[in-house]
């Protein structure tokens, strides 16, 4: 009797029978453990015994599919069983012969199999990518996460999982949800936040502790009213200006309402300018309720700020959210401002940032209108989530209420590693982070030692607008430092560091940095997202969309693929 030969060879994936050609990912949300069968055809039926086994090659890593089923048939099934840390995105590699590894393949008459090459199949598409550690922070409401190869789609389960922690003290934390209405977290829950426009999530928002220094900055107590001289609003923190002499018409009208979850107000502000002089309608908080600063404070304002309807002759009126420095009788000083001229959507918009001078005692959010000499205007600007914040960077909204200010604490994620989803010896962390508009020196990802954070770590930091660092320290000594180009402010980037003693490397964007040959690695015992230490001024302020960390040090053709 003829010895019995392969035939071919087919992929079966799932129970389903699919051509060898076709993609094969493992899930790209979760990553859990899968086994990838092989069917490998004869041509006649066989009886095996023991575990032979097929090579393959996951990016230069010998794996095996090992024989699982199919004695008494002519079909015989070979399993590849993933290992946490197998990346092979350009596609496994399967070799042939059977290699029968101490088994036995016979016909049904006990004649040996004779011959055990086959053809491989083209399996450019069976792809793998297998972390030990991965979350997803852009699917559903609370994300998909996965641990060792067992999927979690609730943050709170993974958390208890990994013995991970996320905290954050106070209720004054917002974000969008999935509808693009405004919301407000309880203490410790994280923000899965999405672009209110678009609806598109941005991910896990990880802010540093800021305070609104607004007063009232939900408009409570302000009512529909019409106003022609200037006032305070009793009651509400507010008050409106408006000039008597050298105009005429003049008024300023007010309607609250909500969109979106945001309650704001309607300001028509209308006047003649017939003086001299420009002519100047204001809506702001009271004087004495307004943010004291000294010679040097920064300040940043923001607000969600639009024009509604827009009507000018005679000269061109312009409708201004203002970041405004003042004496302690109220005198201006200097502003940065936003301008507009004609009807414009309501969003959130921000100003520039004001650096306050010796003779400065307040700073303050001001919505005004500026007329031209000999000029008419007729002008509705829609303002809410009114802000003003010390620093450079506008975060996300605070509401405040009447006669008070708020502050919202840091978001914190730690993720330790006593899980066992480390290497101590090498690993990649991958990271897809969407920036915010702080360029400072802030954390994107950390691995560290929790007892000597800034010393011993392995960090992914924003350093500049459009610069990402890769850094290794040990004991405060730089072991592996690069900067790499990157995409700016409210844009994306996908970034990689593959490490190992003597062996570092990053990807940012598909672009691989240089590798650095030289270096040891520090001991870690946990895992920051969106800081790179316990610093306040180390905070991201910006999305994490996606983590991933392989315990091994993958190659650099995977490390590109990963972050393109």
């Amino acid at each position: 009797m003829k010895s019995p030969l392969p035939r071919t060879i087919i992929i079966r994936i799932f129970g389903l029978l699919v051509a060898t050609f076709l993609l094969l990912s493992f899930p790209s949300k979760g990553f859990a453990g899968v086994s990838i069968p092989f069917t490998i055809n004869l041509s006649e039926a066989v009886n095996v015994t023991g575990t032979p086994r097929v090579a393959v090659d996951v990016s230069g890593v010998t794996r095996y599919a090992t024989y699982t089923a199919g004695t008494g048939t002519s079909a015989l099934t070979f399993t590849y069983g993933a290992v946490a840390g197998d990346v092979d995105l350009d596609g496994v590699v399967i070799s042939s012969p059977i290699d029968l590894n101490g088994g036995t393949i016979k016909d049904l008459a006990g004649n040996d199999m004779t011959s055990l090459t086959f053809s491989p199949p083209n399996t450019t598409n069976v792809r793998v990518n297998y972390p030990s550690l991965s979350m997803d922070f852009t699917t559903s409401s609370t994300g998909r996460y996965s641990l060792n190869g067992i999927v979690y789609n609730s943050f709170t389960s993974f958390l208890s999982a990994v013995g991970g922690t996320f905290t954050r003290t106070g209720s004054t934390a917002t974000y969008f949800d999935s509808s693009g209405t405004l919301q407000t977290a309880a203490a410790d829950i994280p923000r899965f936040d999405y672009n209110p426009t678009t609806q598109v999530p941005r991910g896990i928002l990880i802010e540093r502790n800021s305070t609104n220094f607004i007063k009232n900055s939900v408009f409570s107590g302000i009512n529909t009213a019409t106003y022609t001289a200037s006032q305070s609003i009793p009651g509400t923190n507010w008050s409106v200006y408006i000039p008597t002499s050298g105009v005429s018409g003049q008024s300023i009208s007010l309607t609250p309402g909500t969109s979106i979850g945001i309650p704001y107000l309607d300001i028509r502000m209308q006047v003649t300018n017939t003086g001299g002089v420009a002519a100047y309608l204001v809506f702001s908080p009271i004087l004495s309720d307004n943010m004291s600063v000294s010679n040097g404070t920064v300040t940043i304002a923001s607000g969600w700020f639009g024009v509604t309807s827009y009507t000018s002759t005679g000269g061109t009126c312009s409708a201004n959210l203002e970041n405004r420095s003042m004496t302690s009788a109220g005198n201006y000083i200097t502003s940065a401002a936003l301008a507009l001229t004609s009807v414009s959507p309501y969003q959130r918009r921000v100003t520039n940032t004001l650096t306050h001078g010796s003779t400065a005692a307040f700073a303050s959010n001001w919505v005004y209108i500026a007329v031209p000499v000999g000029t008419t205007c007729d002008i509705t600007m829609r303002f809410g989530a009114p802000q003003i914040e010390q620093g450079s960077v506008a975060t996300s909204y605070i509401p405040t209420a009447t006669n008070a200010t708020a502050t919202r604490n840091a978001d914190i994620l730690t993720i330790p590693t006593t899980s066992g989803w480390n290497n101590a010896t090498e690993g990649t962390l991958y990271v897809s982070a969407l920036n915010g508009t702080n360029s400072a020196i802030v954390g994107i990802a950390a691995l560290n030692n929790s007892a000597s954070q800034s010393t011993n770590r392995i960090t992914i930091i924003r350093t500049a607008t459009s610069s990402i660092e890769t850094l290794t320290s040990v004991g405060g000594v730089t072991q592996f430092q690069t900067s790499t180009a990157s995409n700016g402010n409210n844009t994306l980037n996908n970034i990689g560091f593959a490490y190992a003693s003597n062996n570092f490397r990053n990807s940012v964007n598909g672009v691989l940095g240089s590798l650095d040959t030289s270096g040891s690695l520090p001991t870690i015992d946990q895992l920051l997202i969106g800081r790179w230490n316990s610093g306040s001024a180390s905070y991201y302020d910006g999305w994490i969309q996606k983590v991933k960390y392989y315990p091994l040090r993958v190659t650099d053709t995977q490390l590109q693929l990963i972050t393109q």
